[in-house]
């Protein structure tokens, strides 16, 4: 088993819409998401070609989220960068509780 380097976080909606996915969502509810954001790239751009090896090739398309009102068509996030967030968050939500639950 290959260990990932990246984790792909794909945005919904399309038309303009604007909306994150429930991914983003939950990470901006756990407030991870400002602390991956400044390390994410944005997938602006998707491009199709035919590897089929035919003859006759269909032609190499790309997508840019753009032409559908997005700003990205999703976001590559360094899997060490969320881990590192999410362990952060762990810790110190366990800390807050093991203090809660000595105060009362």
């Amino acid at each position: 088993m290959t260990k990932r380097k990246s984790f792909l976080i794909a945005m919904s909606g399309g038309s303009g819409s604007g909306k994150s996915t429930l991914a983003i969502a939950l990470l901006k509810r756990l407030g991870a998401w400002p602390l991956v954001a400044p390390s994410t790239e944005p997938l602006d751009a998707i491009r199709l070609i035919d590897a089929t090896g035919a003859l006759f090739r269909a032609p190499e398309v790309t997508f840019h989220a753009r032409e559908i009102g997005e700003e990205a068509f999703g976001y590559n996030v360094p899997n060490a960068v969320l881990t590192a967030a999410l362990e952060q968050l762990a810790a110190s939500s366990t800390a807050a509780a093991e203090r809660f639950f000595r105060l009362g």
